[in-house]
């Protein structure tokens, strides 16, 4: 299992280090990878992939090892990249909104989460 933490992790750092450092700005938490699995408060079948937080002044990513390795364990190198890239970008897209005052992506996540709860509830 560490293996694949230690490939994630590497994969996670390129993708960071890839992307134009200013869409960093204003991230003073930095971007951090968790061996947890995480789960939704509400569905606990949902695994969450990753998270934006702003408490206080600190605003952080955080992508979660377990959740891939729960979803996406058997996947070949390249496929998990993808989605761990995927994630990132996700979140970092979270990040960037909430700088430009901006929610979209949160009202897609919640309409997501909405359409989620009608089906399956």
């Amino acid at each position: 299992m560490d293996d694949r933490f230690e490939e994630m992790a590497e994969i996670l750092d390129d993708a960071v280090d890839a992307l134009p450092e200013p869409y960093f700005n204003g991230l003073n938490g930095g971007v951090l990878f968790s061996r947890d699995a995480m789960h939704d408060e509400e569905f606990d079948e949902l695994y969450v992939l990753g998270h934006y937080r702003v408490m206080g002044t600190v605003r952080t990513i955080e992508l979660y090892y377990g959740s891939f390795m729960a979803l996406y364990g058997n996947l070949p190198h390249d496929a998990l990249a993808h989605h761990l890239r995927e994630t990132l970008y996700h979140e970092l897209t979270h990040h960037l909104e909430t700088l430009a005052g901006e929610n979209d992506l949160e009202l897609d996540d919640l309409a997501f989460m909405e359409r989620y709860r009608r089906d399956n509830g």
